[in-house]
Formats: structure tokens, sequence, C-alpha cells
């Protein structure tokens, strides 16, 4: 005989398959909407906020940022950087470096490839993670978009 009730109550296993199931969806989902968004738009650039939003929605973002290249003769040193935007409120007179680390800006800015790092403390010490990010292990995806008016690539 069949007992019914072990049909019809999911077993511990099928509920963790089906909440990671849960999540990748949303992945995809979030990496579907970005790809739309930089699809459709004649700047690319200009759509990082409202992808910064889909994050933020799909997958918990906690700090998105914008970085560019300060325009030519502006700014000191090597690749000097701007803070364009951010998914959180920012003091427009903090430093960029509050928010994105510089050795980080550094790689990407020079080599034009994204960077990830699982664990910003480890890897670039506990200065690095922004201040309002020191209460827990850190990841980071830094990702280059180039300006179509600029690139002589595109």
């Amino acid at each position: 005989m069949i007992d019914i009730r072990e049909c019809l109550v999911p077993k511990p296993q099928e509920k963790h398959r089906s909440a990671r199931a849960t999540a990748d969806r949303l992945a995809l989902d979030a990496l579907y909407e970005i790809a739309k968004s930089f699809a459709a738009a004649p700047d690319p650039v200009a759509e990082v906020p409202q992808i910064f939003n889909v994050l933020s929605s799909f997958l918990d973002l906690r700090h998105g940022v914008l970085a560019t290249l300060a325009e030519p003769g502006e700014g000191v040193g090597v690749n000097p950087y701007v803070i364009a935007a951010t998914a959180f409120q920012r003091s427009p007179e903090a430093p960029a470096s509050d928010v994105l680390p510089d050795a980080v800006a550094r790689i990407v800015f020079r080599s034009g490839v994204p960077f990830v790092s699982f664990d910003l403390a480890a890897e670039f010490g506990e200065d690095a993670v922004p201040k309002r990010l020191r209460d827990a292990g850190q990841t980071l995806i830094a990702v280059p978009l180039r300006d179509p008016e600029r690139s002589h690539f595109v």
C-alpha cells in the first residue's frame, strides 16, 4: 500500500533543488534583462544605472558603482577616474577610492578586461573594502565598458 502523504509532502532534498532552481532562474532573468538593456541602447554606459536596479532586484546587489576615466587633463596619476553613478546614496565630495579601490580601478582600466575578486579583503587588504561594506566578506566584479565615442575598437 502507498502512503499518499509521502507523495504530497516534498522531501527536504527536493525543496533544496527547488530553491536552487529558483535562484538560478532569477540570475538568468537578471542577465536577460541586462542583455536587453545593452542591446537596445545607443549608449550602453548611460544604461548602467538601470542595470544596477536590475541587479539590486534580482541578485541583491549592495554596492554598484560606475566609474569612468577622467577627461584628458583632469585628475592626477595614471588613469584617473571619477564615479559617475552608484546604486546607493553617496556624497559627491567623497573620494572615488571610498567606493572603488584604486588597485582594482588600475587593473581594469589598464587591462580593459573584466576582473573578479571573490574576497576583496583577502586579495587587496581590509583597507580596499569600502567602509560601508566592511561588515562581511565582499565579492567584486568589475567590467570595463567602452564608450563608442572614444574607442577606436568599436
